[in-house]
């Protein structure tokens, strides 16, 4: 194993890129990153290799991964969606609504990452959940909270995992699809919860990717 030391314009999911290795892959490296869109330049991370300058390649600017041409197996790791890494994260962590007139700390850093800025944790949440994530791995999203805004982001795939599913007046990440063909989708505002709840397939509108 060993070491990068975090430079002007990196981000986490730029990195692992650099080192041809997947998000979550790097992010097993590195268990100390609690919060994958907090990187400050200086920072030194593990990687692959021995850390020589050798075997660190020249800096790169981010971009985003191509759409890939068919949707995994459900149930097998997301291949270039470092951003259904951090959702899963976030379920993990069981982020859900606070009852009464507190708000969920969590849920409002959710709604920073669009325009509207909520700051409760009953405003509608699930399009910012979708920016929130996007911006941890350095993928602009919407920017908005409402869940339309998805419908003409980015480009068109078919069911890909880890695509942006649209509903009406829902959006949430397709994390695999069950035998009966029920969608599993992971987004924010699920039952006030971060979680994965079946859709039925004919409810979705589209499927999206960064362009």
């Amino acid at each position: 194993m060993g070491t990068y030391t975090i430079d002007s314009g990196d981000t986490l999911y730029s990195v692992a890129r650099k080192y041809d290795i997947s998000f979550g892959n790097l992010m097993t490296l590195n268990p100390q990153i609690t919060d994958a869109g907090n990187i400050s330049v200086g920072q030194t991370i593990n990687v692959p290799g021995d850390g020589g300058a050798a075997a660190q390649p020249t800096t790169a600017a981010a971009a985003p991964p191509p759409a890939p041409a068919a949707a995994p197996a459900g149930g097998q790791a997301a291949s270039g969606a470092p951003w259904l890494a951090v959702a899963e994260k976030e379920m993990e962590m069981g982020v859900t609504e606070i009852e009464g007139d507190q708000d969920n700390p969590r849920i409002v850093e959710y709604h920073q990452a669009t325009s509207l800025q909520a700051t409760d944790d009953e405003t509608p949440w699930c399009s910012a959940f979708a920016n929130w994530c996007m911006k941890q791995v350095g993928v602009q999203g919407t920017g908005s909270a409402a869940s339309s805004s998805w419908r003409t982001w980015g480009q068109e795939v078919g069911a890909v995992q880890g695509s942006l599913v649209c509903f009406n007046g829902h959006v949430g990440f397709l994390h695999s699809i069950r035998n009966d063909g029920k969608l599993l989708i992971l987004g924010g505002n699920q039952s006030n919860q971060v979680k994965i709840t079946p859709y039925d397939k004919d409810k979705a509108l589209t499927y999206r990717w960064p362009a």
